[in-house]
């Protein structure tokens, strides 16, 4: 429930003008002002804060409020885990499915670029394995239920249709190249091609989800040899034209079961193609469990999973990696497919809802806890399916996972380090998993951004330690569990102290002010 001492005021934030040419010091201040593009918010000023007052971001002013009796205290700290980062990390899938939305709303363009994504990966997911670059469309019609999307001629998503986004963000291009349905020599004339137009060629996947047992991937490949044969075949051409390049071929996430085809999947990739250091992953997981069960029980399924996910991916797929696997998490997110136990569908489904937000939240944070992970890619950049998407591209409003994502990409932008946070006395979910997640980000010149995720009910007060407890303005985005539609979240801005207010199921972004860093 909302405090009475909040007064809530419809806001409606307008699309950041078009900045060409940018900075890199420029984009990091605008980055920090925290606008949220063109996601219509509820924005909450407070009255009288919990653990802070109210002021604009950069203002010289002490905090001076009092800290709420019911709010426990949470003692912040460093946790074991750091690791260098680099500022691709974090990125988008740009599915061609809604390639359309960028030609027919040029917004869409500056919204990408306010998303502030390290990478974008080019044409998408398992269309790719179908794409035909010269056309900017498909060259083979996928079997089944893939091909009913297919329309020829409607539209195109070219390569310099992938420039505009990328120099609009300035992210860094994942090419997945056909290796399914096209040439090897068709494909090096694809990347010389982007090299031509001025873009990176320094990020190459070779295909998308082969491991599946879909008819068009078995007639391709009808055993993990033959794909990683032609994996081996496809790396040395690639690298002798583009010695720089890194190249991942595809991996498998297993979590639990897994057909024989999946399961020796990784190991018979691996041990096939020399040199080969880079596999990919999708992690999708699905609450299907949890959609019998009402209200907060439900959320606090749902927001268990990714940590009970986490724990089996790393038992079942990193850990049987050799420790020189690099790892690319080129798609994730919560499952889209809503039914529940048994076809069944009791209560609402998290999908599209600000629960889904907090999920894929913590699913970013947790995928930093292991270095070899370089990507992280959320599916899909733009997609209305049930709020799938971080934009919708009917309205260009973020959905809350898109609010959610933007915030967590601008403050690791430009950073090259991450270290996880400790939260002594911290709420539980289930009573074995945390209630709260979060991580700082620092960069070489010695700026410190944290990300603290709130999947609990309660009101928490956060006892920063003293890298973050000077200087620093605290952004948050709050809702209830259910909310799914953007005026549903509500956010507020207020100059942070060495005691942060945290709100029930929030987001909160901890960064110096605009005067700090001026000063």
């Amino acid at each position: 429930m909302v405090p009475h001492s909040y007064t809530l005021i419809i806001l409606h934030l307008a699309i950041m003008a078009a900045r060409a040419g940018s900075s890199v010091a420029k984009g990091r201040e605008e980055l920090r002002a925290f606008s949220l593009g063109r996601l219509s918010l509820l924005v909450l000023f407070a009255t009288a804060l919990s653990a802070c007052s109210q002021t604009a971001v950069g203002a010289k002013t002490k905090s001076t409020g009092t800290i709420n009796a019911a709010a426990p205290t949470v003692h912040v700290s460093l946790a074991p885990g750091a690791r260098t980062l680099s500022g691709q990390f974090f990125g988008y899938n740009l599915d061609s499915g809604t390639a359309m939305a960028w030609q027919t709303d040029p917004a869409l363009v500056q919204q990408t670029a306010d998303m502030a994504p390290g990478t974008l990966r080019y044409p998408g997911g398992a269309l790719s394995n179908y794409w035909n670059w010269t056309t900017g469309w498909y060259g083979t019609r996928p079997s089944g239920k893939n091909g009913k999307y297919i329309d020829p001629g409607s539209y195109q998503f070219s390569l310099q249709d992938l420039k505009q986004l990328v120099v609009a963000s300035g992210a860094t291009p994942i090419f997945d190249v056909n290796i399914m349905t096209a040439t090897l020599n068709s494909q090096v004339a694809m990347l010389r091609a982007a090299q031509h137009l001025g873009l990176t060629v320094r990020l190459i996947e070779l295909g998308n989800e082969f491991y599946l047992s879909k008819p068009d991937y078995l007639h391709a490949f009808p055993t993990p040899l033959t794909y990683a044969q032609r994996v081996a075949a496809w790396i040395p051409v690639l690298h002798k034209d583009f010695p720089e390049a890194q190249i991942a071929a595809v991996g498998y996430a297993q979590i639990l079961k897994s057909t024989l085809r999946e399961s020796t999947w990784n190991a018979t990739v691996l041990q096939t193609a020399p040199g080969l250091q880079t596999l990919t992953m999708h992690v999708y997981l699905h609450p299907r469990n949890a959609l019998g069960v009402a209200g907060s029980q439900q959320t606090d399924q749902v927001l268990a999973l990714p940590f009970s996910q986490w724990d089996l991916l790393e038992q079942h797929s990193l850990q049987t990696l050799p420790p020189n696997t690099n790892i690319w998490i080129t798609e994730f997110n919560m499952m889209n497919n809503v039914t529940g136990l048994n076809g069944k569908l009791t209560f609402p489904p998290p999908q599209g809802t600000w629960t889904q937000g907090l999920f894929a939240g913590t699913m970013d944070l947790l995928f930093l806890h292991d270095p070899r992970i370089a990507v992280v890619d959320y599916h899909a950049l733009v997609g209305n399916y049930g709020g799938y998407g971080a934009v919708n591209p009917e309205t260009g409003q973020l959905s809350p996972s898109g609010a959610v994502q933007q915030l967590i990409h601008r403050a690791a932008a430009s950073m090259t380090f991450s270290e996880p946070l400790a939260f002594a006395g911290g709420p539980m979910l289930l009573g074995k998993y945390p209630g709260l997640v979060g991580c700082i980000f620092r960069n070489a010149a010695g700026t410190i951004d944290a990300v603290v995720i709130n999947l609990s009910n309660q009101a928490v007060s956060l006892q920063l330690p003293q890298l973050l407890s000077k200087g620093m303005v605290q952004d948050e985005i709050q809702g209830a569990p259910s909310a799914n539609k953007e005026v549903e979240l509500r956010t507020r801005q207020a100059h942070a102290s060495n005691i942060v207010a945290l709100q029930p199921y929030a987001v909160t972004y901890l960064h110096p002010s605009l005067s700090t860093n001026a000063n």
